[in-house]
């Protein structure tokens, strides 16, 4: 390997360390309950960078409406969507409990009873358009062939 590859793939090393770091302070430190999000005035969780993200009152309503009552109690907001791509197709993962996979289940088909953990991208864009502040999307890079190759440098 020339010394131009390998400063080449030191320099995307770093800017993916780098940008994953970026991202992961977005990330959601904590979850609320529906029911709990529904009491507070300025309904809000903590980010792992240490800010905080406000969650909009109508869409936690309309989410709300569209779950059974008994869980809103357990359904954890935000529901964290990761994508990944597998054979030039997009697909979104439900990260989080089998509440989260039941209250997606419920949103998109009126199937409470359901669990609902992988979704097209057609799903994912229809449930970001309508709860914009509910749901998080996040990527996930396996850096092992870049690791690889980074500490044979």
């Amino acid at each position: 390997m020339s010394e131009d590859d390998r400063r080449s793939i030191r320099y995307l090393y770093d800017r993916v360390v780098s940008e994953a770091r970026r991202l992961s302070g977005l990330a959601p430190a904590e979850k609320k309950t529906v029911s709990a999000l529904l009491r507070e005035e300025k309904p809000k969780i903590r980010l792992m960078g240490g800010g905080s993200h406000l969650l909009d009152t109508e869409e936690l309503r309309d989410f709300a409406s569209r779950i059974p009552w008994f869980m809103r109690g357990l359904v954890r907001l935000p529901i964290v969507l990761i994508y990944r791509r597998e054979g030039g197709v997009g697909r979104y993962h439900v990260d989080g409990d089998v509440w989260a996979a039941r209250a997606i289940s419920a949103v998109l088909t009126g199937r409470y009873w359901e669990e609902k953990w992988e979704l097209s991208t057609e799903e994912a864009e229809e449930l970001i358009k309508r709860y914009k502040t509910l749901i998080m999307v996040t990527i996930r890079i396996e850096l092992g062939s870049i690791l690889g190759e980074v500490e044979e440098l």
